[in-house]
């Protein structure tokens, strides 16, 4: 005879934290203004329920109100399908409302988190201007995607929906500048092997993320005045091109002293921008991907001098990783 194992009020042990969910759902959705002009996405859903009526399937192994994972991924198919496009179409928009079903139609799920992410197709252009684009072949013009994590929770007696976090942001955004980044007047000490440079290659891949402003309260109709207000696709554009445009120039034109000087400007101008209000502070992770110059002496070429080097080798490991966040004041 098999013990069953001490009871749960008997335990020595609690039960901290859970949450369960289906993760790496993909799927693409195909809108289809006309026959022949479409718009297409892609994306990969991860979803996680919790509650405190979902423990006794950890502790007593009862399933009775388990909402199963495939049921969770069946959930974000048919929400890709029944969904009006312009919904679908944008990750915030779609994450808000896979977040805010699970809470709203189970009453025992306390807890819903959504992680979307959009992988990039652009449409083929036809010409060089790029002012004919096919109305419905595209390609995959990089790895950058777009990133959207939701939190809808339960609040208050009548279970009202509260969205207790938004989180937008972009990833894989492989970016290189073969001049205009320096770093020098460091710290230098018996562990300092480092040579200062004035110019050098700076190369990163950014991990950006953004968190809005969400009202305090609770209330029934969150999610649509969320949809309505914000306009999250001119928001990404506008975070995406101010860290393109800070990346490649200081607004002074030198070089830029450091990778978290080049970070925290890249920050301070994306929440300046009057399109961007409503995003209530910024996180950058900037690895610094070093390109590190080849000795050619053996040659008799010189490519060790800052002026002087053309041939880099590529260097997939150790490298920098600089990480900041910066906020509005209160």
């Amino acid at each position: 005879m098999t013990s069953s194992g001490p009871t749960r009020d008997s335990s020595p042990f609690a039960l901290q934290s859970f949450s369960y969910g289906k993760s790496l759902v993909r799927l693409l959705r195909v809108v289809r203004h006309t026959p022949t002009h479409h718009h297409i996405v892609e994306y990969t859903v991860a979803t996680l329920l919790s509650g405190p009526s979902l423990a006794s399937s950890y502790t007593e192994g009862d399933n009775s109100l388990v909402v199963a994972t495939d049921s969770q991924k069946n959930t974000v198919h048919f929400l890709a399908k029944t969904l009006p496009p312009e919904e679908v179409l944008c990750p915030e928009k779609f994450a808000l409302r896979i977040a805010a079903h699970f809470p709203t139609k189970y009453a025992h799920i306390e807890k819903c988190e959504v992680e979307v992410v959009s992988h990039k197709w652009s449409r083929i252009k036809l010409d060089e201007a790029g002012a004919n684009e096919e109305e419905h072949s595209f390609v995959r013009d990089g790895e950058e995607k777009r990133t959207v994590q939701v939190v809808a929770e339960q609040q208050g007696s009548d279970k009202a929906i509260a969205i207790t976090k938004l989180q937008s942001g972009l990833k894989d955004l492989l970016l290189l500048k073969s001049g205009g980044s320096a770093f020098h007047s460091f710290l230098r000490d018996e562990f300092t092997t480092l040579r200062e440079v004035n110019d050098r290659i700076f190369s990163t891949a950014v991990d950006c993320r953004y968190d809005y402003a969400l009202p305090a309260a609770s209330s029934a109709g969150i999610v649509d005045s969320l949809i309505a207000s914000h306009d999250f696709d001119g928001i990404a554009s506008s975070i995406r091109q101010s860290t393109l445009r800070i990346f490649s120039h200081t607004d002074t034109g030198a070089a830029a002293a450091s990778v978290q000087a080049t970070l925290h400007l890249m920050a301070t101008t994306a929440l300046s921008a009057p399109e961007n209000a409503a995003v209530d502070s910024i996180e950058y992770a900037l690895p610094n991907k070093h390109y590190v110059p080849i000795d050619l002496k053996w040659a008799g070429l010189e490519n060790m001098k800052e002026d002087e080097a053309e041939v880099f080798l590529p260097q997939a490991d150790p490298s920098g990783l600089i990480k900041a966040k910066v906020g509005r004041k209160a």
